[in-house]
């Protein structure tokens, strides 16, 4: 659900006069030989086929599948191909569109994968049902987009809203998808869901896709020597390029060139994309590395040469997992890469009035990252350089030069993959809360192609050092995550308890099935259906029945690999507090700071639901507790907008289950069973929660009531407890009757008691985290 809702829209027209097949109810019957493998509440899988009538089971690709995806859903729908894909042991994966009246129906599809002999192996089946009885608006477009441009502060135009039918966590709704044609200063790369009827901002996000790492055979800092090493793909024309990739440098010629941000017109001081590696007398290409602080690294030829190697490698292997040799593994053809990008240090620093000075030299941009086609930097650099495709830019940063490590190169080129297959979202809600699982497996996927490609689990050794000098990497999958004790809603360091599963179970096979499973995996991502908020969870029981299918003997191996990181059964956050306040966990790309994702990016009407629950023990006799957090403060009291603050700011929300764990909905109107909820405002640090009588145990979670976005940590508890028992006095000694029997004494001691406040932590502070936390966030 990226940025292929324009050209979704655009493209309807021509699907909608090339692929339409209809069916008959009479041909078919319904679906009773299958087996339904995964059931959740973002993902669906069928194993087998479903019973067809003898005419339907004549049928052959695309008509087959139709008639299949008929079976389960038992109605007509309105669908349309978007892909065929055909693999190397001849399977073939068809997976649609739906459409509802005209309109693209966003985050819904199937998707069905047949043998050789057309035999139906797996079903994805994701279709609505419940969809709006008109198409026709209450609001218009000129009405949705000056609402969004007025609260996220920036330029929209009416040509920028598209109306789709779209997913929500109410059900399918008539949504304006707005997307600025014309970028923001940030060059951030938004896209709004706002509701067609209401007018309500349902999600806003950003969606480009970050990362950070280099090349020799891997990089220079694993790779110490330069080898001549064949190019899996052969470039054309003297130039590195092919059908596929196309690979360029940033020139600086001391140009300036009109561009619009947010609807201001001014002169940016940009470089020329130049193709400047060329070849040798003997047709390879070699030249020296020169990274900083060479002033030639700027521009330098060998920044080329890496990026086209390693883009070409990372692209042949996902060919070769697919087994097709011409095979395009993402959506756009060619996939541009550019390598050396620089740019104008006024506008990056805010200095408007100094943008255009070409007498200055370009700034170094620290950053990689994969753009999907349109928006965001794609979009300012597509006036800039005349194409809005999908492309991959990599920086020269202060220290190092991006391309030169290909752990990163490899690493942005998954991120294309995971967008042409899984089209993951950034965050989902589970049983046990928000997080950002979704935008953390397409981390965690692309780290985990790039350790395959470079058979080394650690990531960026070479390029984590644009950062610091005593940085190693910027992750690895050796590691030890988990779900219970390394979440924290951010999506880089979140992604390793998942790539560290994958990396744990294909080390734990022989060297000639860890291919073989990374073909399983890679399959199982074509058959996504299209929901792109599943759950860890979800697409690990997605990946085990296809692995179970293509690759029997590795199922039992991911399976407890899943279970050892605690994927599987569900993923528990659950954090304990032992007396010191709760931290976020520390490691490669952590912020230090647990974040608390606002309404418009978990996409909740009402208060968004925390990430992480925090459990503490009750002391006995204790009729009160207090719960206290500090908040990150990123300006404006710890909130931030993803799009320079739009909407109403962090406004912290404590729930409050007494014995249990907390346990949401994860469909319609957000709810959970929490016994209190406590709404603090944007002021608040601090709930104070009655205990019930004979509590044993508490369970919190910080969510959030603002649509902003907010950063806290240091949370702690502290419990006060009963008054001191009086003990009763004894009863009276009755003394026994003279005379008669023995005498006998009774009584009854009662322990004293003691009560008071029981001290059993402190917040606090986070001093630089916030600084960290934001430049982390941006750097991925």
């Amino acid at each position: 659900m990226r940025s292929h809702i324009r050209t979704a829209c655009l493209a309807l027209a021509t699907l909608a006069a090339s692929s339409t097949l209809t069916l008959t109810g009479a041909s078919l019957a319904k679906p009773a030989a299958s087996k339904l493998v995964v059931g959740g509440a973002h993902a669906t899988l069928y194993a087998g086929a479903p019973t067809l009538a003898p005419q339907a089971q004549l049928l052959r690709g695309e008509a087959k599948a139709r008639a299949v995806v008929k079976a389960y859903a038992g109605i007509d729908h309105d669908l349309h191909v978007l892909s065929r894909d055909t693999f190397g042991d001849g399977d073939e994966i068809v997976s649609f569109a739906q459409v509802h009246r005209g309109l693209p129906v966003v985050g819904f599809g199937a998707t069905v994968r047949m043998n050789k002999d057309g035999e139906v192996l797996f079903s994805s089946v994701d279709l609505a049902k419940d969809l709006p009885a008109t198409v026709k608006p209450r609001l218009t477009k000129a009405e949705v987009t000056s609402q969004v441009a007025r609260t996220y502060g920036i330029k929209l135009a009416a040509t920028d809203a598209y109306l789709v039918v779209a997913s929500t966590l109410e059900g399918p709704k008539l949504v304006y998808a707005v997307i600025p044609s014309l970028p923001l200063f940030s060059g951030q790369m938004p896209r709004f869901m706002v509701d067609a009827n209401e007018g309500r901002v349902i999600e806003a996000r950003d969606m480009r896709a970050f990362a950070s790492a280099m090349v020799h055979p891997s990089n220079p800092e694993k790779s110490k020597d330069q080898k001549l090493l064949p190019f899996a793909m052969d470039p054309v024309g003297g130039k590195l390029e092919n059908p596929f990739i196309r690979t360029f440098n940033c020139i600086d010629r001391k140009v300036a060139k009109d561009v619009s941000f947010s609807g201001f017109k001014l002169k940016v001081h940009t470089c020329d994309l130049e193709q400047l590696a060329a070849p040798d007398t003997n047709g390879n290409y070699v030249y020296v590395p020169r990274d900083q602080p060479d002033p030639l690294a700027v521009e330098d030829e060998y920044s080329e040469v890496a990026m086209y190697y390693h883009a070409t490698r990372g692209y042949e292997y996902f060919r070769r997992l697919q087994g097709v040799p011409d095979a395009q593994v993402v959506a756009d053809k060619p996939l541009r890469t550019i390598a050396n990008l620089r740019v104008d240090g006024a506008v990056t620093s805010g200095n408007i009035a100094a943008a255009g000075d070409t007498t200055k030299p370009l700034a170094p941009f620290q950053n990689a990252f994969f753009s999907p086609k349109g928006g965001g930097l794609g979009a300012i650099f597509a006036q800039i350089y005349g194409f809005d495709d999908g492309s991959m830019w990599f920086g020269q940063g202060p220290n190092r030069d991006y391309s030169y490590d290909g752990d990163v190169v490899v690493h942005e080129l998954g991120h294309g993959v995971v967008d042409h297959s899984l089209k993951l979202e950034s965050w989902t809600i589970d049983s046990g809360g928000a997080s950002a699982a979704p935008g953390a497996m397409n981390e965690a996927l692309s780290d985990y192609f790039a350790a395959a490609v470079t058979g080394d689990p650690d990531v960026g050794e070479y390029a984590s050092k644009d950062f610091s000098p005593t940085a190693t990497v910027i992750r690895t999958l050796s590691n030890k995550n988990t779900c219970a004790t390394s979440v924290l809603g951010q999506v880089h360091f979140d992604s390793m308890l998942f790539s560290g599963a994958l990396w744990d179970a294909r080390s734990k096979l022989a060297e000639a099935d860890r291919e073989k499973l990374d073909a399983a995996i890679y399959k199982s991502m074509r058959t996504n259906a299209g929901r792109g908020r599943v759950s860890y969870t979800e697409l690990a029981n997605l990946f085990l029945a296809t692995v179970g299918q293509d690759l029997p003997s590795a199922k039992a191996v991911l399976e407890a690999a899943f279970t050892e990181r605690g994927v599987l059964p569900g993923c528990a956050r659950i954090r304990t507090f032992d007396g010191k306040p709760i931290e976020a966990p520390d490691g490669p790309s952590s912020p230090g700071a647990f974040a608390a994702p606002g309404k418009t990016s978990v996409g909740t009407r009402t208060a968004a639901p925390g990430i992480v629950t925090f459990k503490a023990a009750v002391p006995a006799g204790s009729t009160k507790g207090k719960v206290s957090f500090e908040v990150v403060d990123r300006g404006g009291g710890g909130g931030g907008g993803i799009f320079g603050g739009g909407g109403k700011p962090f406004a912290p929300v404590v729930f409050v289950k007494f014995g249990a764990p907390l346990t949401w909905t994860t469909k319609g109107t957000i709810t959970s069973d929490a016994d209190l909820t406590l709404e603090l405002g944007e002021k608040g640090r601090s709930a104070d929660i009655e205990i019930p009588a004979d509590t044993k145990e508490v369970y919190v979670q910080v969510g959030n009531a603002g649509d902003q976005d907010g950063v806290f940590s240091a949370l702690s508890f502290a419990f006060e407890g009963a008054p001191p028992v009086v003990p009763a006095p004894a009863p009276p000694v009755t003394p026994a009757p003279s005379g008669g029997g023995e005498s006998s004494e009774s009584g009854c001691s009662v322990p004293s008691g003691s009560g008071g406040s029981v001290p059993v932590g402190a917040a606090g502070l986070l001093g630089m985290v916030a600084a960290a936390f934001v430049a982390r966030r941006r750097r991925r």
